[in-house]
């Protein structure tokens, strides 16, 4: 059987690129503190060190635009 419905995947804009909000998660927490310093990047962790998708979901859309730029650019 063959599913011709395509799910988009969520993503969020950062200045003017697309990005998969499950890439942005993948990033390790070393590549969050480097763009968004300790402080901000613990608040995208959860309990265990592992970037928690709903806080990128909330978080990320409300940076500056040039972290926002400097994200842009360096996710693949």
């Amino acid at each position: 059987m063959f599913n011709t419905e395509k799910v988009a995947e969520e993503s969020i804009d950062l200045a003017g690129r697309s990005i998969p909000l499950s890439k942005l998660a993948a990033m390790p927490a070393t590549f969050w503190e480097d763009v968004v310093g300790p402080d901000m990047s613990r608040e995208l962790m959860d309990k265990t060190g592992a970037v928690d998708m709903d806080m990128v979901r909330q978080i990320v859309p409300t940076l500056p635009l040039d972290l926002k730029l400097i994200l842009k650019n360096q996710v693949p």
